[in-house]
């Protein structure tokens, strides 16, 4: 995709490439995909901090804030991916509609019924990609640090790898 998909986020992802696969495909992938992003930025997160943390001299107020952030983060991804298996959006659009900030759209409910069964088969039958793409995010995290030494190496600033870490 075009850098513009970054900056428009996952609306401009489906639609760049609408023509190329199903509607229901790309909302599934979009939707799959922007969890397992979170999930490898927290699975980023807690290796980084399994490497630091032990040389670090941080308070230990402060070392319990970390740990503590930590795993809200944890605990939000985790809520996050059974919230997906069980059904997001149907639910959500339940919850918007009781509020009284969507009219009643016919069809809307079931569409984002057959949604929710599709990402929940995905999850029952793809665990193996879902890890994969999760993995994939937390790599391309990590990637950053040898972006960072790079563009710190010609500048002629040294850094340690413990460095570019913390």
């Amino acid at each position: 995709l075009t850098p513009t998909a970054g900056l428009g986020g996952e609306v401009v992802r489906a639609r760049l490439l609408r023509g190329w696969a199903p509607a229901q495909a790309l909302a599934v992938s979009v939707s799959v995909a922007k969890v397992t992003q979170f999930a490898g930025q927290v699975l980023y997160l807690v290796v980084g901090l399994a490497l630091v943390l032990p040389h670090t001299s941080l308070e230990p107020g402060t070392r319990n804030a970390v740990l503590g952030g930590l795993a809200l983060l944890v605990a939000a991804m985790a809520a996050l991916i059974a919230m997906q298996r069980r059904g997001l959006f149907g639910p959500l659009l339940a919850a918007i509609r009781r509020l009284g900030f969507v009219r009643d759209h016919p069809g809307l409910a079931g569409q984002l019924a057959r949604l929710d069964a599709e990402i929940a088969a995905f999850h029952r039958h793809d665990t193996a990609a879902f890890a994969a793409s999760t993995l994939a995010f937390a790599l391309g995290w990590a990637l950053g640090l040898v972006e960072m030494a790079l563009l710190l190496w010609f500048l002629g600033i040294e850094v340690t790898w413990w460095q570019l870490l913390a």
